[in-house]
């Protein structure tokens, strides 16, 4: 944390105002969270997919190597997802993450990300409700574009 009293910076409201310096700090704090993660972070936690953590094995099993350009530096991360999957619901369970499920056990479940990497169990809490705009963007994917004039 930055000691105003032997180091501090200055700061005006307008540009009509002198500049003075700051003698106490309130909800700006320097030095404070640094790297912003922490402090920006907006609350998303998601899981990596099965193939970011393989997605050279996982390209290769696809599509053949003849895809991989000689020079292309893809290669696997080094720990599995299924190695990982513990650790990941750890991490939910501390702090709490909501949704649903789409992957349970391997089993897909309608409402939650089908794609997603297969989980032992459930969101530690339930999914939060849809907000205005997700809702109406579903209700303008359901109904059909009018046919292209020619």
């Amino acid at each position: 944390m930055q000691d105003v009293t032997r180091e501090t910076i200055t700061f005006c409201n307008t540009a009509a105002q002198t500049a003075l310096p700051m003698r106490q700090l309130g909800s700006f704090l320097p030095g404070e969270g640094v790297g912003g993660a922490g402090v920006h972070w907006n609350g998303a936690t998601w899981r990596w997919m099965e193939w970011d953590h393989e997605p050279l094995k996982r390209t290769k099993d696809k599509y053949g190597t003849s895809l991989i350009a000689a020079d292309m530096q893809l290669q696997d991360w080094g720990v599995p997802y299924s190695e990982l999957e513990p650790y990941y619901e750890k991490f939910e369970l501390s702090c709490g993450t909501s949704g649903r499920a789409g992957n349970l056990r391997g089993k897909k479940i309608a409402g939650g990300n089908i794609f997603e990497g297969p989980r032992r169990r459930e969101y530690p809490k339930v999914a939060l409700q849809d907000q205005y705009t997700a809702i109406a963007i579903a209700l303008m994917e359901s109904y059909p574009c009018p046919a292209n004039p020619k």
